[in-house]
């Protein structure tokens, strides 16, 4: 039954050797409670080599919605959204990922909240509850608006994505780690909203997000996103409005970097000025020891050690990084 009231929607879904992922992905999408005459999903294959295909296919077999796919060259999923938008028959279009399960609800709590002048519609995003949860991993966890916008959970009107030529190719540059990835995903939001549209937050359009246990260096590096840091620097330069948003102070890219910066500053004061400087390191000391042995048994102590050299690590790392694409876009993100 088609409920001609409903705003039909289209839910693009980049992806790339991701398959049992992505089945699992599809198959909440099919298990919606929005009429199933009154959305389709699309699913860009950025030619996966997993059997993706024949997997989608199978599934096409016994669907009350339209399921659609199609392949193309590898070119990340910014142009990946691109393309659903450009196959898409919805007045609404959503966005999710392909290592991402949608709650029953999600699309008609989505466009429940996309009323006249909302241009875009942000949900809950949160780590799958059915998985373990370790010191290191990768998800998402997105319980506010926050200023980042990713597309693994968010509506947009379709106006809207007309009105500003959708996703951009800017992202796509070099900086020094190499190929820029991320970013296009604020960018596209900045612009909107800039182009007058209002933005909410609905709590009630959940996806869950699938948690990658980090078990090796190089499963670490390949989640480590560093190239956020310069893809925020391009951000920022060209929505100025951003820094006040999202960076602590206009500046720092949290409140923890910010005590973080104290800290070298009051090493370096301490050495070559007076010893008094070093208690400035103790907000950061403090709050990095509650990060890493809080509540963790005595016999565990090594894993919260290992813990504490591990993100110390990670704030010098970053820090550099910030340094580099501070100079790189010409606008100061420490």
């Amino acid at each position: 039954m088609i409920h001609s009231t409903a705003p039909f929607v289209s839910v693009v879904i980049p992806t790339y050797n991701r398959r049992e992922l992505l089945k699992s992905s599809i198959e909440s999408l099919l298990n919606q409670s929005y009429p199933k005459g009154c959305y389709e999903i699309i699913v860009v294959d950025n030619s996966s080599s997993d059997g993706t295909e024949e997997m989608v296919y199978s599934l096409q077999q016994n669907t009350q919605c339209s399921l659609s796919y199609y392949r193309k060259e590898n070119e990340g999923p910014g142009a990946s959204r691109n393309l659903g938008i450009a196959k898409s028959q919805g007045t609404i279009i959503a966005f999710t990922d392909s290592d991402c399960v949608a709650d029953t609800e999600w699309i008609k709590n989505g466009v429940a909240r996309m009323t006249d002048g909302i241009g875009l519609v942000q949900g809950k995003t949160l780590p799958h509850p059915g998985q373990p949860q370790r010191l290191l991993q990768h998800t998402m966890n997105v319980v506010t608006e926050n200023g980042f916008y990713p597309t693994c959970n968010i509506f947009y009107q379709k106006e809207a994505l007309d009105q500003v030529g959708g996703i951009s190719r800017d992202f796509c540059g070099l900086n020094c780690l190499g190929e820029q990835v991320g970013g296009e995903d604020t960018d596209l939001a900045w612009r909107i909203k800039e182009s007058g549209w209002i933005s909410v937050f609905a709590d009630d359009a959940v996806i869950y997000h699938h948690v990658f246990i980090l078990i090796s260096l190089r499963a670490v590096i390949k989640y480590a996103r560093f190239h956020v840091i310069f893809s925020l620097a391009h951000n920022i330069k060209k929505h100025p409005a951003l820094r006040d948003a999202i960076l602590y102070w206009k500046i720092f890219k949290s409140k923890q970097r910010a005590f973080f910066y104290l800290l070298v500053v009051s090493l370096f004061f301490g050495i070559f000025i007076h010893w008094g400087f070093y208690l400035l390191v103790l907000p950061y000391l403090a709050r990095l020891m509650r990060v890493s042995f809080h509540r963790r048994p005595l016999r565990l102590y090594h894993r919260g050690l290992a813990l504490f050299w591990f993100i110390i690590l990670v704030e010098i790392v970053e820090s550099v990084l910030s340094l580099c694409a501070s100079l790189t876009y010409r606008t100061v993100i420490l």
